[in-house]
């Protein structure tokens, strides 16, 4: 793990819990869950089998939304409207 890495969980948390918040407009559904000590939001299309997780990362100063599978960036995690209407969009398709 670098040292970017090494913040609080509260502060992930946090950043994930607004994430959650600004999702409900977009009619999906996040629920934080842990993987591996960290964590991450899933995300779900009620009614469908359709799930993505995202997760934060700290680099260089600046938090971002990451899928969780790829470590892919989705948005700074100042965006979260813009990060919420980018994960809702595969899963509403």
């Amino acid at each position: 793990m670098t040292p970017e890495r090494l913040v609080p969980r509260n502060q992930r948390r946090s950043l994930l819990d607004a994430l959650k918040a600004a999702l409900a407009p977009q009619e999906v559904h996040g629920t934080v869950v842990e993987r591996r000590g960290f964590p991450l939001l899933r995300v779900v299309k009620p009614g469908t089998a359709r799930v993505r997780e995202v997760g934060s990362d700290y680099v260089r100063g600046v938090w971002w939304f990451v899928w969780a599978d790829t470590g892919e960036t989705i948005a700074s995690a100042d965006r979260t409207d813009m990060a919420a209407r980018k994960i809702a969009q595969p899963l509403r398709n």
